[in-house]
């Protein structure tokens, strides 16, 4: 344990070890959290016991709970796994943070970076990361003492799309909504049968929801050669703990045509802030662009409900360029120990630091060719989805050709025609990693 004295108030810090403590103070952590009225949801203790649940086995809890006198004025929560000590809930979270009073913040992180250089031991790195540019640690990171500045290196990562709702909000909102090219979809669609979208307000309907989610995510994965997440049992059940504990904060629903599900998502609401966490749909419709639709029917939905923000979350998937008006900044902080490996390892981050500028420019001029990257990105994804029918062809004993020509003329006419999945007609979406050690969209979206 860790004092010191700032104020003239004896501040202390806690090593916890045992997740049965950590649950002792979660109405402390609960009041830290409501002090910040643009709080994650990923902060919050119901995101982390969900967590650690699903995702705590081979790894050691060593959380940080900073104390003035009595007073629990801050949350680190942390674990260690393989000798790196990361924040709790990440990869899954999309953004990561301390816990604590803005009033605190400075003397919290202090308190913290010195407790992990004196009191924690068998770790060879820190990192925290999904950090975004507006997090306490960010903001105040850089005014700590001098000594601890030395053992810290901060790297760029992604940048998150999302639609700031704040200033000129309806003219943002009718912009997304009045789209030609979605109003297109919209009416291809109607004209098909009659569309319904539904949020789900149960829990039981959600569960419903998830079922189906889940078995359309390991296709849709399937289709362009990649493993869903969610072939992991405790994927799929992180997600049911977070809606039985998270309540109304944890949203779902789907997109329906003539009663037969196309398309579903789940996502948080707090403050004001909507994050479609993840969306997907059922391959067989994507000639209709469901996911696409998907998107307009929530932005309708945000129109009435969403007072600050609509965040697309981790990921640089091409199609939230198009709606996105902002791209907030994301962050790793590696905290290297005292010592020789410290030191090593503290220069190559400082290596990485003045390489990533040139290499991030190189990127955004790929970036800004982007129909010759579309077009190759479209080209790699048919060559994998023909592979991939190829091969359930031979599965099954047909012959790859003949099956593919049968199926098309069963359902030449019809909305679930076999085709590439793709969200959007003109855009094939890429799982971006961007420079993060690792990228929660492309790992668990």
């Amino acid at each position: 344990m860790v004092n010191v004295s700032v104020h003239g108030r004896q501040l202390r810090c806690e090593v916890v070890s045992d997740f049965g403590r950590l649950q002792e103070l979660c109405l402390e952590w609960t009041r830290l959290w409501n002090s910040d009225s643009q709080a994650e949801i990923f902060q919050t203790p119901e995101w982390a016991i969900a967590w650690w649940r699903c995702f705590g086995d081979g790894r050691t809890l060593c959380s940080l709970v900073v104390f003035a006198e009595d007073e629990v004025i801050g949350i680190v929560p942390l674990a260690k796994r393989r000798g790196v000590i990361q924040f709790l809930g990440v990869p899954q979270a999309d953004y990561a943070d301390i816990i604590c009073e803005e009033k605190w913040a400075q003397e919290v992180l202090a308190v913290a970076f010195k407790t992990l250089r004196e009191s924690l031991t068998g770790w060879g790195e820190c990192v925290w990361q999904h950090l975004s540019k507006d997090s306490r640690v960010m903001r105040y990171y850089r005014a700590l003492p001098r000594q601890v500045l030395g053992n810290l290196h901060c790297l760029p990562t992604e940048g998150y799309q999302t639609i700031l709702l704040q200033e000129n909000r309806d003219a943002v909102l009718r912009s997304l909504l009045g789209k030609k090219h979605t109003r297109r979809r919209r009416n291809k669609l109607q004209k098909a049968g009659q569309v319904q979208f539904r949020h789900l307000q149960t829990l039981h309907a959600a569960g419903t929801c998830l079922d189906d989610f889940f078995h359309h995510h390991i296709r849709r994965q399937e289709a362009i050669g990649k493993q869903s997440v969610y072939a992991a049992p405790e994927s799929r059940q992180f997600i049911r703990t977070l809606f039985a504990k998270l309540g109304s904060a944890a949203r779902s629903g789907v997109l329906e045509l003539d009663g037969r599900p196309l398309a579903w998502y789940i996502g948080f609401q707090v403050n004001g802030k909507f994050l479609l966490y993840q969306h997907t749909f059922d391959v067989d419709a994507s000639d209709y662009t469901p996911g696409e639709l998907l998107l307009w029917n929530l932005f309708e939905y945000a129109r009435d409900n969403v007072a600050r923000e609509f965040d697309f979350g981790s990921g640089n998937e091409l199609y939230k360029n198009r709606f996105a008006n902002y791209s907030r900044e994301t962050f790793s902080l590696f905290i290297e120990p005292s010592g020789l490996k410290g030191r090593v390892r503290g220069l190559a981050r400082e290596a990485q630091v003045h390489l990533l500028p040139p290499l991030r420019e190189v990127q955004q001029i790929a970036k800004s060719h982007r129909t010759t990257l579309r077009a190759f990105r479209s080209i790699r994804k048919w060559v994998l989805s023909m592979r991939h029918w190829v091969r359930r062809g031979k599965g099954k004993g047909a012959v790859p050709g003949q099956k593919l020509h049968q199926k098309k003329e069963k359902s030449d006419d019809s909305v679930w025609r076999k085709r590439l999945p793709d969200v959007f007609a003109s855009e094939t979406p890429h799982a971006g990693e961007g420079n993060s050690v690792v990228s929660h969209h492309s790992d668990f979206r």
